[in-house]
């Protein structure tokens, strides 16, 4: 761990990058899963109502 506390080895920035980059595929290829679907792919905000 660096010293400072907020730098990062180029394998961590790697790392963390790699891992963002696949949360915003998964979550893409559900998006386009469900227009394929004809579904409709909505989020519920915390504390929304649902009915």
């Amino acid at each position: 761990m660096p010293e400072n506390g907020d730098a990062q080895t180029p394998d961590d920035l790697i790392d963390t990058l790699a891992k963002a980059l696949v949360v915003v595929l998964r979550e893409a290829f559900s998006r386009h899963r469900a227009a394929a679907d004809g579904t409709v792919h909505q989020r519920i905000a915390p504390g929304e109502r649902t009915n």
